[in-house]
């Protein structure tokens, strides 16, 4: 998990392709996504990539704060 011992939260687990992947996916299905994501690039990419809402974001700031907010995600 991203919060085991010797994880960064701050890193990413997915390239921006897989998760554009997934939306795709979803949307193809007729489902939205929602991401776990903690760290700031984790945040941006997920928004830009298209998921429909960000949870726990942790180390987000302003600038992530803004792409999330163009992109329609919550």
């Amino acid at each position: 998990g991203v919060l085991s011992p010797g994880d960064d939260p701050k890193h990413t687990a997915y390239t921006m392709d897989e998760m554009k992947a997934a939306v795709d996916e979803a949307k193809r299905l007729g489902r939205v996504v929602a991401a776990h994501a903690h760290g700031k690039e984790g945040i941006i990419w997920a928004s830009e990539a298209g998921v429909r809402s960000v949870e726990h974001a942790s180390y987000m700031d302003e600038e992530a704060a803004k792409i999330l907010k163009a992109a329609g995600a919550k």
